[in-house]
């Protein structure tokens, strides 16, 4: 059909194809616009019902004229063939917005309060739509929503009659896709009375819109299965698991998609209206929150899975059978960008540690903290595994997140031992090809930097008293006040977390501590292995240190072996190691200077 003309409008592409017909983009050759092309298969064009059907989806849309629904502009026929001439909507479908994973909350509140806003009108028209889902949602460039495909629509019956009664109504279709057959549908978004062929009325759509809520906030369709069985069975039994969500969901948008999907029609949201009111009012509430507040509510708390095939790659000596099928927890701002930036916490921090919320919260980049294995909050039985093991699972997780996000860049970043598990992360990638940037912000450099490795690395987990000794012993040795608060902020959080099993914690300061012990001069730092093993795998590395002069003597003792050895390797520039002027390794850790350095990081990448 491409390149043919149907009265004045020349077919010009493909848009889409599927078991009831095909929709072409054309040219109205008249008015000079482009429009959507709506033609049945030939087999349902020369069915009686189908084209009864086809009519009546035409006369639906008619009917319709709302800034969420795609217009119908008329009903043509030509060489024997009948099309709905339809608005062509520039932009993509939601399916295609999911599938690059979960939506942020607001963007969430925003898509589903103008898909509820079409319903209401087409409900108020007295249309129920009946196949909503995804796929059937256009977004456009400016971000408007268009409700699409109404060819299942039918009028709803008026009260005290049954839609099955009405001679508008037809039989429900049993497949994952719209298509000839005997129930009308798509399965994962049919309500439990679609899926019996019981009649339906607007509290099937509603049901739907509730699935659609819960996949784009979760990237998870709740009721697909691979069979049509299976599917009907978890529609009919299964409940939704709103631990999934993410942490930020706010209240009312949780209790409202419960609402939407409960079994009996009786006790579900009656009326997309409401539901548009309810997702106002949220979008509403998180646009005029605090700034730090409203930022803090998009940070979505995520899970990445340790594969079986990720686990046969790992180093059996440093491997913790717990592992299998151990899940990594990651916190993301979901913002979005085309830069990707894994933040790495220092010793004992995590995904929730305060200061790293707040971080990738403030940070306008698309930033994730990774919490490493055995660190969990909340958990008990923890695995306990090698460092090696530690940054294979970093990079498997870069790894998925760079192909479901498509970033254009990405860099990995930490602070104090952070920065060094960034570091050796970045230098363990065999394929050059993970990371485009490493930043290292006061990396250890000598056995002195190492203090807090160094503390818990020499807790003895058998005995509290002597935990808590030990913990004593390194309050009195913070040489400034800003240490001795740093130092105590993070024990709590740290500490609190793992205080019925701290092995963990003794466990990754053993490990990340040992390497350093006894080395206090440039040449023996494994500082220099680290880094020039990085500045060989990834496209650019910085190192930023604060400014005194203990750091800028080994620092430069490093820098002189590189002139008369080439200590550092064929890839270290002066631009390499820098100093930024703060007194101390605490002052180092303001929000404000990391973010700093971070955007710098981008702007030359």
């Amino acid at each position: 059909m491409i390149g043919k003309t149907l009265a004045q409008y020349e077919i010009t592409d493909l848009l889409g194809q599927g078991g009831m017909g095909v929709v072409y983009r054309a040219t109205d050759t008249r008015l000079g616009r482009p429009v959507a092309i709506k033609m049945l298969s030939e087999d349902l064009a020369k069915n009686s019902e189908f084209m009864m059907r086809f009519e009546r989806e035409a006369r639906t849309l008619a009917a319709l004229n709302h800034s969420n629904i795609a217009s119908i502009y008329g009903i043509e026929e030509s060489g024997g063939h009948k099309c709905l001439v339809l608005e062509y909507v520039d932009g993509e479908t939601l399916d295609v917005r999911i599938a690059r994973g979960p939506l942020r909350v607001s963007e969430t509140l925003e898509l589903g309060a103008q898909i509820a806003h079409g319903l209401a009108a087409a409900h108020d028209a007295g249309f129920i739509h009946r196949d909503l889902k995804p796929a059937n949602v256009k977004i456009t460039s400016a971000g408007v929503v268009k409700l699409l495909d109404f060819g299942l629509a039918r009028i709803e019956a008026p009260a005290g009659r049954d839609a099955a009664d009405d001679d508008t109504s037809t039989t429900a279709v049993l497949d994952t896709q719209t298509r000839a057959g005997t129930i009308l549908g798509t399965l994962p978004y049919m309500s439990p009375e679609q899926t019996r062929g019981a009649p339906t009325d607007r509290r099937t759509d509603v049901w739907s819109l509730g699935v659609m809520l819960y996949e784009c906030l979760t990237g998870i369709s709740p009721f697909a299965r691979e069979s049509a069985g299976d599917c009907i069975a978890a529609i009919l039994n299964e409940e939704l698991d709103l631990e999934m969500l993410p942490a930020s969901t706010p209240g009312e948008l949780r209790a409202l998609i419960r609402r939407c999907v409960r079994k009996d029609p009786q006790d579900r949201q009656r009326d997309a209206a409401d539901c548009r009111l309810v997702l106002e009012d949220a979008r509403e509430a998180l646009r005029t929150a605090p700034p730090t507040s409203s930022r803090l509510m998009e940070i979505s708390e995520r899970r990445f899975r340790i594969s079986d095939a990720l686990c046969r790659e790992l180093d059996r000596e440093g491997f913790d059978p717990l592992l299998l099928g151990w899940e990594m927890r990651f916190a993301d701002n979901n913002r979005d960008s085309d830069v990707l930036i894994v933040w790495i916490p220092s010793i004992g921090g995590d995904h929730n540690t305060t200061q790293w919320r707040e971080l990738i919260a403030a940070s306008r980049h698309r930033m994730v903290i990774v919490t490493p294995v055995g660190m969990e909050p909340g958990v008990s039985n923890r695995p306990v595994i090698s460092l090696e093991n530690q940054f294979a699972v970093i990079r498997a997780l870069t790894k998925h997140l760079r192909s479901s996000l498509g970033p254009r860049k990405t860099i990995i970043s930490g602070f104090s031992c952070g920065s060094i598990m960034a570091l050796r992360c970045a230098a363990g990638d065999q394929t050059g090809e993970l990371y485009d940037g490493v930043l290292a912000i006061d990396p250890d450099v000598q056995e002195r930097d190492c203090f807090i490795t160094r503390l818990f690395a020499g807790l003895d987990a058998s005995s509290v008293s002597g935990v808590i000794e030990g913990l004593r012993t390194a309050s009195t040795s913070c040489g400034t006040i800003d240490e001795w608060l740093v130092l105590h902020q993070h024990m709590i959080e740290w500490v609190g977390k793992v205080q019925d099993d701290i092995s963990p914690l003794i466990v990754q300061g053993r490990n990340l501590s040992e390497a350093y012990e006894g080395v206090h001069t440039g040449a023996d730092s494994p500082f220099v292995g680290f880094l020039r093993d990085a500045m060989a795998r990834a496209g650019k590395v910085r190192c930023f240190f604060h400014d005194s002069s203990e750091q800028r003597r080994i620092l430069g003792e490093i820098r002189m072996l590189h002139l008369d050895r080439g200590l550092l390797g064929p890839d270290f520039t002066d631009e390499v190691i820098n100093f930024l002027p703060v007194p101390n390794h605490a002052k180092m850790m303001s929000n404000e200077r990391l973010l700093e350095q971070l955007d710098q990081m981008v702007e030359i990448l």
